[in-house]
């Protein structure tokens, strides 16, 4: 099959989907920009996208020939509206009738700003809906909203973002004989990744834990610093590039994502496949990887008897990862959010889109 997919940037969180897709289809990557000022600052770098033909910034007129070179092919978009290219290819894509699919993150859904959103979805739905063939959304909540937004049930998927396998270092592992978990947060230090929440939460129960370090950087650092200084079991480490991330996660046994909100949070995936236990918000999208109980679980804002206070709690009673647990818990990723895997699953709603199984028959693996 061929496939185009639209994109804003060349992510890291298609990178092994696609490198893996490369593989078995004709791939053809098109994007507005290699990678954003952001996204640099996160220390991202331009991953291996396989036999992924990539094209970047193209013009108007680039645009009109690659759809009609390519009419035959399922186009995927990275949202429908969300970046100008991509928004633009995709009128021109509805406008020929061919095979869409599009990936989208749950919208803000509470408040005003939630219902002035869901207004704005349903707009969308009524304008192009019918010529949508597949919504790919992340996680529970991404579901919901798009249900509510008016969506047709049947034409809802699963999907997530998914980070490159790498193999499982036992020898770097360093327990340093702890009796007690040490806990990590990777991410940007500002008020939506409520990072300091956790401090404050890490404060009250200093003891209970090895250490927390820190690691990354945003609106909110000085504060943070300020808020720990001489706070011997909590450190800020400051800005790290991913593969440096990478190399240190098997070093902790839990990591925390407490965002009020993420569309995904793909350092879920990298912690698990690190063997890592992790804790995250249920308004992140990664939390549906959680089980509650080998692989870690969800907190929630609403309900108390879950909050993250609690949660925490709850795992770090249960001590350190061992060796056999970590082993497993990196062991469940190979099959359940590996290129591979992803990359068959992605191929089953092509076939659904066709007519070739039913809705029912497809299940994303994280899930099964």
């Amino acid at each position: 099959m061929q496939f185009v997919f639209w994109q804003n940037i060349i992510s890291i969180h298609q990178s092994t989907f696609l490198s893996t897709l490369s593989n078995r289809h004709s791939i053809l990557l098109v994007v507005e920009q290699r990678l954003d000022q952001e996204r640099k600052g996160d220390g991202w770098s331009i991953p291996d996208m396989g036999k992924t033909k990539i094209i970047v910034a193209p013009d108007d007129k680039t645009i009109d020939n690659l759809i009609l070179e390519n009419k035959d092919a399922v186009h995927v978009f990275s949202g429908i509206n969300a970046f100008p290219m991509v928004y633009k290819a995709f009128k021109k894509v509805v406008a020929l009738d061919l095979k869409i699919l599009v990936y989208v993150e749950p919208y803000v859904w509470f408040g005003i700003k939630g219902f002035f959103r869901r207004l704005k979805y349903m707009a969308l739905n009524l304008c192009y809906g019918k010529n949508i063939d597949g919504l790919l959304v992340t996680g529970q909540t991404g579901r919901r909203c798009f249900l509510k937004a008016g969506f047709e049930k049947s034409k809802i998927f699963d999907w997530g973002y998914f980070t490159a396998q790498r193999a499982f270092n036992e020898g770097a592992m360093s327990n340093e004989n702890r009796q007690k978990p040490a806990i990590l947060y990777v991410g940007r230090i500002d008020c939506n990744k409520n990072i300091l929440s956790l401090v404050d939460i890490c404060l009250k129960h200093v003891g209970k834990y090895a250490c927390l370090d820190i690691i990354g950087a945003g609106p909110l650092t000085d504060l943070l610093i300020k808020k720990i200084n001489r706070v011997e079991d909590i450190k800020y480490l400051g800005s790290k590039t991913n593969n440096e991330v990478l190399d240190l996660m098997c070093r902790y046994d839990i990591l925390v994502l407490p965002s009020l909100y993420d569309g995904w949070g793909a350092v879920v995936n990298e912690a698990l496949q690190n063997g890592m236990r992790v804790i995250a918000s249920e308004n992140c999208g990664a939390s549906v990887l959680l089980d509650g109980k080998d692989r870690g679980e969800a907190f929630s804002f609403v309900n108390k008897e879950k909050s993250l206070e609690k949660i925490l709690l709850k795992w770090l009673e249960k001590g350190t990862v061992s060796l056999a647990d970590r082993q497993n818990i990196a062991e469940w990723t190979r099959y359940s959010i590996s290129g591979d895997s992803v990359a068959a699953y992605f191929e089953k709603i092509c076939s659904c889109i066709s007519g070739d199984c039913t809705h029912n028959e497809v299940i994303a693996p994280w899930l099964s």
